[in-house]
């Protein structure tokens, strides 16, 4: 950094000397020549408090030399790099699906808080403090179907430590086979051997919980009978495929 002394007059001939006091001790950083009323001296000062004053000696042994009052500065030490890594518990899942987003930090120890980004739609959340093992994890079931790019940022709670980031994750989310409140079908074929008498396929549903069961053809049968809690067929032997259509919930 620049040091600037003043001198009045400006144009007033001779120089000055430069003094930076640490720990109550004077050291001297050089003279520059007065240019215009102007003295300058490049520095670069250790980190801690410093106090910096500067004394004009005229080149005219008649005029009087001045010193300026002290001037008092703080240099901040370096802040201490950091990591951050991240990783996800599913980098391909279906929308809707919850991901678990964990991030480690380093140094061991340093508090701070990490907030998950996605490319797409922004933050995701932060998490203020690590668990019982020292990692920030984040389950989340926001991200829409496509491509991310997923980043943690970790912020330390002390400035002496540094901001960073991590390495980008790619987690590529499948649409949902059946969306949520559509209805689906799916194609399952079967095929029984019963005796003469009657074979009923039931199921867990209940008229105020039902299972819609479709259409049912028995091939070598006499009937077939369908309906929301079970599947009836008649008493011959034979072979069936069912069609069923079932909301997503």
């Amino acid at each position: 950094m620049d040091l600037k002394a003043t001198v009045s007059p400006s144009d007033t001939a001779g120089s000055v000397e430069f003094f930076d006091t640490v720990g109550g001790t004077p050291t001297s950083l050089g003279t520059s020549a007065v240019s215009a009323g102007v003295a300058t001296k490049s520095v670069s000062p250790a980190a801690g408090d410093h106090s910096y004053s500067a004394k004009f000696t005229p080149a005219d042994a008649s005029v009087t030399g001045s010193t300026s009052s002290s001037l008092p500065f703080t240099i901040k030490a370096p802040a201490t790099a950091t990591t951050v890594s991240l990783s996800a518990s599913n980098t391909n899942p279906d929308a809707g699906s919850p991901v678990d987003l964990t991030a480690a930090t380093g140094p061991a120890g340093v508090a701070g808080s990490v907030e998950f980004i996605d490319s797409v739609s922004g933050s995701l959340g932060t998490v203020p403090a690590p668990n019982g093992s020292g990692q920030y994890v984040l389950s989340t079931s926001a991200l829409a179907s496509g491509s991310h790019s997923v980043t943690a940022k970790f912020t330390p709670a002390s400035d002496t430590y540094a901001i960073s980031n991590s390495a980008p994750v790619a987690i590529n989310v499948k649409a949902a086979a059946c969306p949520t409140g559509s209805v689906c079908t799916d194609d399952q074929a079967f095929q029984v051997t019963v005796d003469a008498g009657t074979i009923v396929i039931a199921t867990p549903y209940t008229p105020a919980n039902p299972f819609d069961l479709g259409s049912m053809k028995a091939v070598g049968g006499r009937q077939a009978a369908v309906g929301q809690q079970g599947l009836r067929l008649g008493h011959r032997p034979g072979q069936g495929r069912h069609r069923h259509r079932h909301p997503r919930r």
